[in-house]
This record gives C-alpha cells, structure tokens and sequence, in this order.
C-alpha cells in the first residue's frame, strides 16, 4: 500500500516526532544576509506538520513543532559567523508540510517537505518584503526504525537549500524592497488569527505562495508574472516566471476567480470551494512528467502517492447561493488552508 502523510484534523501538541534544526549541518555554510529573528507563522502551530499513514489506517504517528522560532532564532544567534553580512533579515515561515512518498522507481521512501518563507529586510522602524518563497525538497528514508534521524536531516537540509536560494537571489537582484511594513503592525499581524478571509466570491487573481496567503486572500506582492504554458494551467506542466524572482514555482495560482494548487512537477490541480465553503480538490490522479524546472532541490514534489479522491462535490463555485449538499465519501479530501494538507473528511 502507499504510504502518505496525510493529516486527519489532529490539534495536539503530543507530537511523536519533534522537528530539530541540525546546528553541525550549518558550520561550513556563510550566507550574504544576517537572520536576525525567525519567526513561525503557521496559523496553527498544534497541528501536525504531517502524520504517518500507511495506506488507509488511522494509526498515525505526527510530526510537528510548536516552537520551531524559538528555536531556530537561538540556533541561528549561536552562529553569527555564518552570517557575513549588514543585512539583517527577519524570516517569516508561513507554512510548512511533510509526506511520505515513493520514490519515482517505486523502490524506496522519501520525505517530501514544503515550506514558505517570506523575507524581510530588518529596520529601526519598518521592514521591506524582499522575496517569498515556496520551496521543496526531497530526503531518502534510509531506515524505518531511524526515521526520526531522517526527518531532522531533510528538515535541516530543506532550511538550508531555502537560505541558499535566497542568498542567491540577493547576490542576482540585490536587496530589493518590494513592500514596507511598519514594524509593530507587521508582527501584530504576524500573530494574529482571524477567520478565514478567503471565499468562491472574493477571491483576488495573482501567485500566491502559501496556505496562509490564500486562507487571508492576500496574492503575492509581485506583478508581470507569466507562464511557460499559460493555456494549460491545470492540465499541463508549466513554469511560473516572475521578474527578478529566482522562484519558479507558487503554492497557488488564481486566475479568473479559479484556484490552481501545486501538485509537483510543475503540474496545478484545480480546487474549488463545496457548498459548505471548504476548498477542494475534485480529482487527485497521477500527475504527468514535468518540464525540468531550473535549481536543484527546489523542483521537486508530487501528490501521486496520495489515494484517489473521488469526484463529490455536488455545487458550483458560488457557495452563497443555495446549493445542493456536499456528499463525503471515504476517499475525500479538502485543502486545510491552516496548513497546506490535505485532509480527510472521514475519521
């Protein structure tokens, strides 16, 4: 059977697993850019970042971390050597996920993980957006029985090739400020909970780099994006490019009013919302082969090793008028816009 990491509605802190940040995998690291402050933006923290299922069963063992700022400031303000530079930056993680997968031959498992950060340039009274980020990479699992060793390294790992991309982005395009926020309105912000903005009425058009973007209906601060296939999105492989942006990739699109959501391999899956306003993706099948998207680490993912979801959903797109109820069947997942993951209707 597959095996996935599929979260099923968990809200605990008892996680089995506890995400670490590896401090020795940083020590011949040096990056162009001074992490003054991490700071975890998840819009809820007690849930897992991903549960181990194998194929249907529900016993699950989660993986998480409640306290992943904390601990990533004091680990970064252990190491200020690494940091070769005036510029002081605050990371935003606004999201962060884990799967399972097969590998693409089938023969072996592999961890799978999603996170996106949001850069800002650090001032005495404002902070500059410098770049957004949705990034993934892939860690083999070496040993069932050490998989805690391994979901600490492909964390570490994951983190490290982010930081490497955005070193690269400010060596290519400089520190470019993109939007100004006033400091204390921007943390306020930051940890605040309101209730989910986004709806089939609202929804704005633009890239969107995170769950959590998409949840306050708030597109990414960039313009004249394009795409390599612009007439097969949701169909095709495609390339996002945006000017000045290193990033070829977005954890949403949304164009006329039509969700989009990365499903790996350059491929978007459509989503639409239920009568009931929850956000869903009809049909998970196979995706094709991608176009070879450009970087190493950062083209990877896919949700072919997640169980067939079948075709429920009775109502249209406008959940405000009166539509027939939404049908759950043993098979069906939703988007949970608290953490990127698909989750199953069924307890």
């Amino acid at each position: 059977m597959l095996a996935a990491f599929i979260a099923f509605g968990i809200s605990s802190f008892a996680f089995n697993y506890k995400l670490t940040l590896l401090e020795k995998s940083f020590e011949d690291e040096s990056f162009n850019f001074f992490i003054q402050k991490v700071v975890d933006a998840r819009l809820n923290k007690e849930k897992p970042i991903g549960a181990l299922v194998e194929g249907f069963s529900l016993n699950k063992e989660t993986v998480g971390n409640d306290s992943l700022g904390y601990q990533m400031t004091a680990l970064f303000n252990r190491k200020p050597e690494i940091f070769n530079a005036s510029l002081k930056v605050i990371m935003v993680i606004n999201q962060l996920n884990l799967r399972l997968m097969k590998s693409a031959d089938g023969k072996k498992e592999e961890l799978e993980f999603s996170i996106a950060i949001d850069y800002y340039q650090s001032g005495e009274k404002s902070c500059g957006l410098l770049y957004q980020q949705f990034f993934k990479f892939k860690q083999p699992v070496k040993s069932a029985t050490k998989i805690a060793k391994d979901i600490d390294k492909g964390f570490t790992e994951t983190i490290k090739k982010a930081l490497v991309d955005f070193k690269k982005q400010i060596k290519k395009n400089k520190a470019i400020v993109r939007k100004e926020f006033e400091t204390g309105l921007l943390f306020q912000f930051l940890e605040n909970k309101p209730a989910q903005v986004v709806n089939s009425q609202n929804v704005q058009d633009g890239l969107y780099f995170s769950c959590k973007d998409l949840y306050f209906n708030n597109p990414g601060v960039v313009s004249n994006y394009s795409f390599t296939d612009s007439a097969g999105l949701g169909q095709r492989p495609l390339i996002v490019r945006v000017p000045g942006y290193l990033m070829e990739r977005v954890y949403a699109i949304v164009r006329g009013r039509r969700i989009f959501i990365y499903a790996g391999r350059g491929n978007y899956k459509e989503a639409v919302f239920g009568d009931d306003g929850k956000l869903f993706i009809p049909s998970i099948v196979n995706v094709p082969l991608s176009v070879s998207e450009k970087g190493s680490s950062t083209s990877i993912g896919i949700l072919n090793t997640l169980p067939p979801a079948t075709k429920a959903i009775s109502a249209t797109a406008d959940s405000t008028a009166k539509q027939p109820q939404t049908i759950y069947k043993a098979t069906d997942f939703y988007l949970d816009l608290e953490t990127g993951d698909l989750v199953s209707l069924v307890p």
